[in-house]
């Protein structure tokens, strides 16, 4: 049986600089995996590829077994794919409620009548705890709040596959904390995430399986475990295994 996503020798050359080399990867439903890797390594360039933002130079990727290599991020988006970004992009004029229709307009179920698009809504913001605030301008929200309202927002769209580029970032501990029992939660529900982060602690809390990218090729691919203790990893990003144990909350 086909992997819920897959990625097949997917390479992606920017004017002669190398950005992705090969990468492979496959995803089951309900799984969690973790992309590591130093800035510049590729990871958001994969998630573009894989989101439609940007064409791979060579390779394919399949979604559900069918070929969706070059789609327009519209039309991947409504297959049961969608993405947030480093940088949280609430459109700040809007309420959180209405940031959040904006998904349920453009996702899968697009063509609901308007008020389920609104209940939608309203569920993914309950399921992220921010329906109390519905009715406020998205500007005002704080970082942790802005995060949660694009996790609601691309939830709202019916995905299968949930990209998070580095949702993790900017949060104190606790909120931290706050977003693992998220992503748990999104788990529960059979969407299977890919998730860039670079806090090592997050990563061996949640991901099944962990991909370490290098100046955009895979040099590791396996269980957290067995990352973390691969000798090219720790000699790349970590220093010595004894200053990776002893720092839950390393960064990668």
């Amino acid at each position: 049986m086909a992997p819920l996503l897959e990625c097949r020798d997917v390479t992606k050359i920017f004017d002669g600089l190398i950005a992705l080399a090969q990468v492979r990867l496959e995803l089951e439903p309900g799984d969690i995996l973790g992309v590591i890797g130093p800035n510049g390594a590729g990871k958001t360039t994969l998630f573009n590829v894989i989101s439609g933002l940007v064409r791979p130079t060579s390779g394919k990727v399949f979604y559900n077994g069918k070929e969706i290599t070059g789609l327009g991020s519209n039309k991947i988006c409504r297959l049961g794919i969608a993405r947030t970004y480093q940088l949280v992009r609430p459109f700040a004029s809007l309420t959180t409620l209405e940031n959040v229709l904006v998904g349920a307009s453009f996702g899968r179920d697009r063509l609901l009548p308007f008020r389920e698009r609104v209940a939608r809504a309203r569920e993914e913001l309950d399921f992220v705890g921010l329906h109390e605030r519905a009715d406020e301008p998205a500007a005002n929200l704080t970082l942790l709040d802005k995060k949660r309202l694009e996790i609601a927002r691309c939830l709202a769209t019916g995905p299968k596959v949930l990209l998070l580029d580095e949702v993790i970032a900017g949060l104190t501990a606790s909120e931290v904390l706050n977003i693992i029992a998220t992503v748990r939660d999104i788990r529960k529900r059979g969407i299977a995430v890919i998730m860039i982060e670079h806090v090592l602690k997050v990563v061996m809390e949640l991901c099944r399986t962990v991909m370490v990218l290098n100046c955009g090729s895979t040099i590791a691919y396996g269980s957290p475990g067995e990352v973390v203790n691969n000798p090219r990893v720790i000699e790349a990003y970590l220093g010595t295994s004894d200053s990776l144990h002893r720092g839950a909350g390393a960064r990668v």
